[in-house]
C-alpha cells in the first residue's frame, strides 16, 4: 500500500504554477472589483494592481443601476444563462444515455456528428 501525505517535486511543482497561474486571473478581476467600488476622484490615482479600494463608495454602482435600461438586460441574460445551461445539461444527457445503450445502430456516425458539432461554431 503506497503512503500517502507526501509530494514528489513534480507535485510540488505544478501545484505552483497552477497557483501562479490562477493569481493571474484573480488579481486582475480584484482590481477591476476594488476600482468599481473606489471613490470617484481618488480612482485615477490608483497606479499599479490594488486590490483595496481607495475611499469607499459605491456612486458608481448607483449611477449604472439608475440607469432604466440595465436591470431589465441583466435579467435578460441570467435568464438565458439560467434556461440554456439547463437545456444544455437535459439533451447532452439524453444523448448520453442514447449513445451508451450497447445496440444502438449508426452510432459511430451519430458519435462523430455530434463530436464534429462541439468542434466548428454554429
Amino acid at each position: 500500500m503506497k503512503k500517502r501525505g507526501r509530494f514528489t517535486l513534480g507535485q510540488l511543482l505544478l501545484s505552483a504554477v497552477m497557483v501562479l497561474l490562477a493569481l493571474t486571473m484573480l488579481i486582475p478581476m480584484l482590481n477591476i472589483l476594488a476600482k468599481s467600488f473606489s471613490d470617484p476622484a481618488l480612482s485615477p490615482s490608483m497606479s499599479g494592481l490594488r486590490v483595496i479600494p481607495a475611499g469607499f463608495s459605491t456612486v458608481n454602482y448607483d449611477i449604472v443601476f439608475s440607469n432604466k435600461v440595465i436591470l431589465p438586460t441583466l435579467w435578460n441574460s441570467i435568464f438565458i444563462t439560467v434556461v440554456g445551461t439547463a437545456i444544455n445539461i437535459l439533451l447532452t444527457t439524453s444523448a448520453a444515455y442514447v449513445l451508451i445503450q450497447p445496440g444502438l445502430m449508426f452510432k459511430k456516425i451519430i458519435m462523430t456528428f455530434l463530436i464534429v458539432m462541439m468542434l466548428l461554431d454554429p
